[in-house]
This record gives C-alpha cells, sequence and structure tokens, in this order.
C-alpha cells in the first residue's frame, strides 16, 4: 500500500473494530493466569520497544522470507540472499537449476506462488533438455497480491508509485467510503495499481498490468474517473 490507501485501510478496518498500531516493535511477552490457566503460561500482554504495553491474547509474528540455501551452500552454489540463477533458473552449475523462494533473481525473492510456478516451468524445461538447448526464459511477472479480509475488497499489483519521470499516477478516492484505486503508468503501460473496494475491477487491472498492453489511448477518460476500459480484459 501506499501512504494515503494505508490510510483508507486503517480506516475501514477501524470501522471493523480493529486498531491498527503503526511504527511499532515488539520487545518482549509477558505470561499471565488466566481462568483455566492457573499455571501462567499463556500470553497476556507483548511491550513494545518504546514502552507501551498493549493486553494480547494470541501473539502471530510474520517474519518475511528468509530462504534456506544450507543445501545449495554445501553443493557450492554462489549465494547471495537465496541462490543465484540466471533467466533459464540455471545456477552457477551449468546441471543444477532453482525456483521458488530459494532463488534470487535480478536482486529479488519475491516468495509467490505465481512467481514459483513460472519459474519452474523454466527450470524444469532446461533440466529436461540437453546442455544449452532449452529456449524458456523467465521474465519478471508482476506480482498480484489480495488482502483476505472479510468485507475488504483490496488488490496491490505491481509498482505501487511512481519511480522515475516516465511514471505517471492516477489516483482516485471516495472519503466516506474509503474506496481507493490508483494506477501507475510508465510509457502508456500499467506497471502497477492499488484497487481497494474495486473487486470488479481488479482482474481487469491484473491482465492488462501482466500482459503489458498499451492504454496510452485511455489516459484521458482513466483521468475523469472512466475505468470501463479494463472491463473488457476481464
Amino acid at each position: 500500500m501506499d501512504a494515503r490507501g494505508g490510510e483508507h485501510l486503517r480506516a475501514t478496518l477501524a470501522e471493523m473494530g480493529i486498531d491498527i498500531v503503526t511504527e511499532a516493535e515488539s520487545a518482549a511477552l509477558q505470561r499471565c493466569a488466566s481462568e483455566g490457566d492457573a499455571s501462567g503460561e499463556r500470553v497476556g500482554q507483548v511491550t513494545l520497544r518504546d514502552g507501551r504495553t498493549l493486553p494480547c491474547d494470541l501473539f502471530i509474528t510474520c517474519a518475511g522470507i528468509r530462504s534456506n540455501v544450507e543445501l545449495a551452500q554445501a553443493a557450492g552454489l554462489q549465494i547471495k540472499n537465496g541462490v543465484l540463477v540466471d533467466a533459464q533458473m540455471r545456477t552457477n552449475d551449468p546441471h543444477i537449476f532453482a525456483a521458488g523462494d530459494v532463488v534470487e533473481f535480478n536482486d529479488k525473492i519475491l516468495g509467490l506462488w505465481a512467481v514459483a510456478v513460472s519459474q519452474a516451468e523454466v527450470a524444469a524445461a532446461g533440466a529436461v533438455s540437453p546442455a544449452g538447448a532449452a529456449e524458456e526464459r523467465y521474465t519478471e511477472i508482476v506480482p498480484v497480491t489480495m488482502l483476505k479480509v472479510v468485507g475488504v475488497d483490496l488488490t496491490s499489483i505491481g509498482q505501487i508509485r511512481a519511480q522515475s519521470n516516465d511514471d505517471c499516477e492516477i489516483a482516485q478516492e471516495e472519503a466516506v467510503t474509503h474506496r481507493y484505486r490508483k494506477l501507475v503508468v510508465n510509457n502508456g503501460k500499467v506497471v502497477g495499481a492499488i484497487l481497494m473496494g474495486y473487486p470488479e475491477e481488479a482482474p481487469g487491472v491484473a491482465a492488462v498490468a501482466k500482459q503489458k498492453l498499451d492504454i496510452a489511448r485511455h489516459l484521458p477518460a482513466l483521468q475523469a474517473g472512466d475505468w470501463s476500459c479494463f472491463q473488457d480484459q476481464i
């Protein structure tokens, strides 16, 4: 999410009774006795690094992806944050291919199922072909992620903010309903988007981004709030 979209998401979740505490790091958990647990083995409170304490019945942490590279290291493969591969998913050993969360390609470990499947197809083609004969190459796909919270339709696609002078942003919001949609367009092609409260438009936008279709002629309509051009892509 970008900053503005994050504000709308936070407000939506607050209306559902979910309080979001941002810029906070957990430092310690405290146990406490509770009904049915006189031993005090259950978590009861979390202390943040800034000294604040929050009551806590359940603590879940999501620490991101850390590739398991021990086997690759033992095999003498080149490692950075993950196992380094080329566009054929080939490691520095020409007989070994890799794909998925363990792979680092173009300095990225995306950790998404669709990415792993695409990489695996390329790696499999290389593994069963005579040396150097496989023509398949992995092309970075536009990552699409969806927030799975009941009552919240949120899709984030690719690049979510302008990163160069060639990028332009088209953003629209509805303050009362917290609906928010944004496109990041580079040279007439959608390279990223955020869609919150627009489930009917998300598939079309994702398709346009993945296929790298040119939408330059639709930019005036999109800026005016007419996003119907994406319906044809569903």
